[in-house]
């Protein structure tokens, strides 16, 4: 299942040109179509959270502008939100 989604991603991709300043949902989605390993339930977590949280929030920002102020922040909004950010608060 995951892997036909996961192909799917692959051919959504365009390739970036390399002068280009990549933005978060182009880098994550590149990195995603990568995640061939994974198990289904990980798999549907990792598109989910991507998906619903990551891409809406941050997908505009060019990688190069990301600092860990807007991971913080972030991760505070969907722990106030009452999000399921909490496995990801103590990395």
């Amino acid at each position: 299942m995951h892997q036909q989604a996961n192909a799917n991603y692959r051919r959504s991709s365009s390739v970036r040109p390399s002068n280009s300043r990549p933005t978060f949902a182009t880098v994550a989605e590149e990195w995603f179509a990568r995640q061939v390993n994974l198990r289904p339930s990980t798999w549907a977590r990792y598109e989910n959270d991507l998906r619903i949280h990551l891409i809406p929030r941050l997908g505009d920002m060019p990688v190069a502008r990301l600092h860990e102020d807007d991971v913080v922040r972030l991760i505070d909004e969907l722990l106030g939100a009452g999000s399921s950010a909490a496995p990801y608060a103590t990395a």
